[in-house]
């Protein structure tokens, strides 16, 4: 029987992190959760004082890293660095699972010993995409996760062994910084995922443009394409696909920009 160790950086995430631990515990899976890992990433609102208190009221599962302010990337790395368990899933303070989220995926990990990795479509963004493996698995290429960053990192489960080769986050990079990670997995050893919706993201803002990481569209856009960039240095897509995944991304960014003003008005 496989058991999970869940990953949950937070930075100031006072009004959503009670919501986020709770779709854990709400698991129907719940007993193959090892541990929940909460990385206080220096929070300076009252995030801690909430994860403390469903410590002392409901769950001794719940684990709390206490760190100076470093970014998503590095309270990932911390939270999985101080994991116990070879399965690893990674969820953010503001997203939520569906109650069966992990009993879904723990049955493809399960039946498929061979991936290493497995995310899943999410609410309100249900898409097929990839080469198509099972009638609810698809695969991603790195070309692929350049065209579209999928699946989305709160879906995803991994195996911890992956890290022996110090597969970590970027953490020199502050926007699209899974980027790379996702894209070295993909190259090395495949980038799975489930055609089943399992995450609800984001406390229901837009995926752009709103707030957050993803609300400095700039950022974003220079994040993903630093990311062209070392993908195209590192061999995981050729220079001609670099080009033509940059021209893509600079439309991107000219939409998003159009679309996010008009939804200010």
């Amino acid at each position: 029987m496989i058991k999970y160790s869940v990953v949950i950086p937070m930075y100031n995430n006072e009004g959503t992190i009670e919501k986020t631990i709770q779709s854990v515990i709400n698991q129907t899976k719940y007993d193959l959760i090892d541990e929940i890992i909460v990385v206080n990433d220096g929070s300076t609102d009252k995030s801690l004082e909430i994860v403390n208190s469903l410590i002392l009221e409901k769950n001794s599962k719940i684990k709390i890293l206490n760190k100076t302010n470093g970014g998503a990337s590095s309270a990932r790395n911390v939270g999985i660095k101080n994991t116990r368990n070879e399965y690893i899933a990674l969820l953010d303070a503001d997203d939520v699972w569906l109650p069966n989220k992990l009993e879904i995926q723990n049955e493809i990990l399960e039946k498929y010993t061979d991936i290493k990795v497995l995310g899943s479509n999410r609410i309100g963004e249900i898409i097929k995409y990839g080469t198509k493996i099972t009638d609810s698995i698809y695969r991603i290429s790195p070309f692929r996760y350049c065209i579209k960053n999928w699946p989305c990192t709160p879906s995803i489960i991994f195996r911890k062994s992956l890290f022996k080769n110090d597969l970590y986050f970027n953490e020199s990079m502050t926007h699209a910084e899974e980027g790379i990670f996702f894209l070295e997995v993909a190259s090395c050893f495949g980038l799975y995922y489930t055609i089943e919706p399992l995450v609800f993201c984001g406390d229901g803002k837009p995926t752009y443009g709103h707030s957050g990481l993803s609300g400095n569209l700039k950022k974003m856009h220079k994040g993903i394409k630093m990311m062209h960039e070392i993908a195209s240095e590192k061999g995981y897509i050729s220079f001609f696909q670099r080009k033509i995944l940059d021209c893509y991304e600079d439309i991107k960014y000219l939409k998003r920009i159009f679309v996010s003003k008009n939804r200010r008005k």
